[in-house]
C-alpha cells in the first residue's frame, strides 16, 4: 500500500472521547482516512483453577471513514450504527477467527464453549479462517496442542454481535497469555484502497509510534499501547513502515510491507521474538492466512526504507550522479552512504568489439585502444568484463609507450586454490582494498568481481602522456575452456 503525499489522513482516538478532533496528514489527494484506536479493554479475574480474562469487544470499532475527492466538494461520511452488514454468516450469526502470536506456545488448540474445534490447531504466527457462531457470549479457551481443557493456558469469554466479524489475537508468553478481540469492520472501504487494522501484540515492547517512510517520514499512529489497535487506510500498494519506540520520530526498525490487496481489510500485528528483539509484523489476510514481514536488514542487496543503498542495489545511482566523471559506485557497509572510492574524475575509453580468446595458445591475442586526448597521466584503472570458464587459464597484460604491466597471470581463491570459476567483472585499481590474485569465489557468477588491485601496479604509467596506443594482451594457456573479453576500458585521470 503506497501512501503518497497529498492525501488526508485523520487520527481519532476513540478511547479518549466519542467525538474528537482530526489531525490532518497528507498522503494522496483521492483518499482521506480515519485512524481510530479500537483496542479492547481487558480485566483479569481469578478462578479456582485458572486465570480468566474477560474481554469487552465493544461495537464502536471505527468511528468514521471519509473519502474526499481532489476538488474537496464530495464527501461521504459513514458512521457505524451497528446495523451495517458485510458478507458474514447466516442472518443472526457472527463470525470469529483466531491468530496465534503466543511466544513459546508452539501449536495451540482453540476450544469454544468447552469444545475443541476441528482443524483449529494453530501454529505460531498462523491463523484460521472465520468460524460461524451464534451471537452472544461464548467461552473461549486455548490449550497446548492436544492438551486437556483443564490445563488451558487461557480461559476467557467473547461477546459477539450479530453480522460482525472478529479476530481473536492470542499473544504473550505462555504463563501470561492474553487475548485481544478485534472487530474486523470492512464496511465503507474507499475504492482501490486497503484498510489495515494495526494491533500491538508485542509482549516485550511498550508504547509505539508508527510512521510511513515517506520523505520525510509521516507519523500515522501515535502512542499505541500494548493490547490496543488502530485502523489506517490508503491506496493499495507496497507500504514502507517505521516503528518508533522512544517517541523521537526516528524508527528503530523499518518494514517493507508488500501490496496486501485492494478493497479489503487486513489485520497487521506487531509481535516480537523471545526477549523483545527482533520485532516483526504479521499480516492476516481475509481468508485467515498469514504473511510474516521481518524488519529490513542491511546486506541483503535490497534497498529498503531508511537505506540509501544495499550491496549491489544502488537505487540507480552512479558516480556521475555524485559529480564524478567516471568510476564504479559502491555501497557503504552500513547501507547509509555511498562508497565513492571507486569513483574519480576519469575519462573512460573502451574497446569497440568483443575479443575472442584462442584456446590453449600461449601467444594469445591483443586489442588496442588509441587515445588521442593529450594530458599527463595521474592515475589509470582497467575495467575487465570477461566471459570465460576456468579463469585461471588466463593471463592479462597492459602495454603503453613501451611499458608493460602484468595485470594477472595466476588467479586463485581465498584458500590459494586455482580459480575454476566462470566470468569476470572487475575494475583493476591500485587503490582497491583487495587483490585480484585471490579474489575468486568458485561458485559465484561472475567468479571475480569488484574493485581489485592488479598483480603489478598501474602506477608504472603515472607521468606518461595518455595520448598513445594502449594494448591489452590475453592468453589462454590451457585447453578445453573458452571465452572472450566482452569489453575492456581504461579509466584515465590526467593533469
Amino acid at each position: 500500500m503506497h501512501l503518497r503525499h497529498r492525501s488526508l489522513v485523520s487520527l481519532c482516538l476513540l478511547a479518549l472521547a466519542p467525538a474528537c478532533g482530526e489531525e490532518i496528514i497528507e498522503f494522496d489527494p483521492n483518499v482521506t482516512t480515519s485512524l481510530d484506536e479500537v483496542g479492547t479493554d481487558t480485566t483479569d479475574t481469578e478462578t479456582d483453577s485458572t486465570d480468566t480474562t474477560t474481554t469487552d469487544s465493544g461495537t464502536d470499532t471505527t468511528d468514521t471513514i471519509d473519502t474526499t475527492t481532489d476538488s474537496g466538494t464530495e464527501t461521504t461520511d459513514t458512521t457505524d450504527t451497528g446495523t451495517e452488514t458485510t458478507d458474514t454468516g447466516p442472518a443472526g450469526d457472527a463470525m470469529l477467527r483466531m491468530v496465534n502470536l503466543g511466544i513459546e506456545t508452539g501449536v495451540v488448540d482453540l476450544h469454544l464453549d468447552q469444545n475443541p474445534f476441528a482443524d483449529a490447531h494453530v501454529g505460531l504466527d498462523e491463523g484460521i479462517d472465520y468460524l460461524v457462531l451464534s451471537e452472544g457470549l461464548h467461552d473461549f479457551a486455548v490449550t497446548l496442542f492436544a492438551d486437556d481443557l483443564f490445563n488451558a493456558l487461557l480461559v476467557t469469554q467473547v461477546d459477539l454481535t450479530v453480522d460482525q466479524r472478529y479476530t481473536a489475537v492470542v499473544h504473550g508468553y505462555t504463563d501470561t497469555l492474553a487475548m485481544l478481540l478485534l472487530n474486523d469492520d470492512d464496511s465503507g472501504i474507499a475504492p482501490g484502497a486497503t484498510r489495515v487494522q494495526v494491533a500491538h501484540a508485542a509482549a516485550d515492547l511498550g508504547q509505539i509510534d508508527l510512521l510511513v517512510m515517506l520523505d520525510p517520514p509521516v507519523q500515522v499512529i501515535a502512542d499505541l499501547d500494548p493490547g490496543a489497535s488502530q485502523v489506517i487506510e490508503g491506496p493499495a500498494g507496497a507500504l514502507p513502515l517505521g516503528l518508533d519506540l522512544d517517541d523521537d520520530q526516528i524508527p528503530e526498525w523499518t518494514f517493507s510491507v508488500p501490496d496486501l490487496g485492494a478493497d479489503i481489510l487486513v489485520d497487521l500485528y506487531l509481535a516480537n521474538e523471545i526477549g523483545g528483539a527482533p520485532a516483526y509484523l504479521l499480516a492476516q489476510h481475509p481468508d485467515g492466512s498469514t504473511t510474516r514481514i521481518d524488519a529490513d536488514v542491511c546486506g541483503d542487496d535490497m534497498r529498503q526504507a531508511l537505506e540509501l543503498c544495499d550491496g549491489s542495489d544502488l537505487g540507480g545511482a552512479s558516480c556521475a550522479d555524485l559529480g564524478f566523471l567516471a568510476g564504479t559506485l559502491a555501497c557503504a557497509g552500513d547501507c547509509m552512504a555511498f562508497d565513492t572510492s571507486g569513483c574519480g574524475n576519469f575519462t573512460e575509453y573502451c574497446s569497440d568489439a568483443p575479443l575472442p580468446i584462442p584456446d590453449d595458445d600461449a601467444n594469445g591475442i591483443s586489442q588496442d585502444i588509441v587515445i588521442a586526448d593529450v594530458g599527463t597521466i595521474a592515475d589509470v584503472n582497467v575495467v575487465l568484463q570477461v566471459s570465460h570458464s576456468w579463469l585461471d587459464d588466463l593471463d592479462f597484460e597492459l602495454t603503453a609507450s613501451g611499458t608493460t604491466v602484468i595485470l594477472a597471470d595466476t588467479l586463485l581463491d581465498a584458500n590459494d586454490q586455482v580459480c575454476g570459476g566462470d566470468d569476470m567483472a572487475a575494475i583493476l585499481d591500485d587503490e582497491a582494498g583487495a587483490a585480484l590474485a585471490n579474489a575468486c569465489v568458485q561458485n559465484a557468477v561472475p567468479a571475480i568481481s569488484g574493485s581489485l588491485t592488479p598483480q603489478e601496479s598501474l602506477t608504472a604509467f603515472d607521468g606518461m602522456e595518455k595520448a598513445t596506443t594502449w594494448t591489452l594482451s590475453v592468453a589462454d594457456t590451457s585447453n578445453k575452456d573458452t571465452g572472450q573479453v566482452e569489453v575492456w576500458c581504461l579509466q584515465v585521470e590526467a593533469i
